[in-house]
């Protein structure tokens, strides 16, 4: 059975997609809408008290959380591949 997730978008990431150009953007959406484990995911090694995860979208990066109890997916950061680490 698949469950549905609830996508929760930070105003960060909203305002960095205003940014980019409407391909750019329509490419981001349709990566964050299959979420969360389809597409070029990994775990990210950093604390371990968050499970973030990296989504690669051409030469962007999407930064999430997943909350399996809830269904919940937090976009924490979205920005080029050398800035989104920083």
């Amino acid at each position: 059975m698949k469950f549905e997730y609830r996508i929760i978008v930070n105003k960060k990431v909203l305002k960095e997609l205003e940014k980019h150009d409407r391909k750019t953007v329509e490419r981001v959406i349709k990566a964050i809408e299959k979420l969360p484990f389809e597409g070029d995911v990994k775990k990210l090694k950093t604390s371990k008290k968050e499970k973030l995860y990296r989504l690669r979208v051409g030469d962007y990066r999407i930064i999430f959380e997943v909350d399996n109890e809830n269904f919940v997916i937090k976009v924490k950061d979205f920005d080029s591949r050398g800035d989104v680490y920083k």
